[in-house]
């Protein structure tokens, strides 16, 4: 039987546990990268130690805009986010530059507008980083979860 074939695998411990892959209550030693895709073609790429509000968070944000879901959010298999001394990104944050990289090589170059009311950042402050128009969203997850797993196994 085909993967695809078999229901989505959950388990439900009352509050303990939301998913399989995830700690409940979020540990910040620990986080995903993620990549969500909008109904606009705009793609958010970002990392999270608390992928469910995270998750949330940006869905109620953006949906302000008028924006929803084009597809299921991506999220990475669980990354480490301790850094091994104060100069030194942690394996999740260097993963996320990365990923952040590849997004802006691989888009239009569009800036999403700061000064939109209650969205992206301050005006004085450069355009949303972590928004990118013209990109694939088959293609950043591909690339993540490359990026992800490789790191993952070291």
């Amino acid at each position: 039987m085909h993967h695809s074939q078999f229901p989505l695998f959950e388990l439900h411990f009352g509050s303990v546990i939301d998913h399989y892959d995830e700690f409940y209550p979020p540990d910040p030693g620990f986080g995903y990268l993620y990549v969500i895709e909008f109904d606009t073609g705009w793609i958010k790429v970002g990392k999270t130690t608390n992928w469910l509000r995270r998750r949330s968070d940006n869905l109620a944000k953006y949906r302000r805009l008028g924006w929803t879901v084009a597809r299921p959010p991506w999220k990475s298999c669980l990354l480490s986010n301790e850094s091994p001394d104060e100069r030194t990104p942690s394996d999740l944050g260097a993963l996320e530059q990365r990923l952040l990289r590849e997004a802006r090589r691989t888009s239009d170059q569009r800036e999403f507008n700061p000064s939109v009311r209650g969205i992206g950042r301050d005006p004085s402050k450069p355009a949303a980083t972590e928004l990118f128009s013209g990109c694939s969203f088959d293609y950043l997850t591909a690339y993540a979860d490359v990026l992800a797993r490789t790191d993952a196994f070291r």
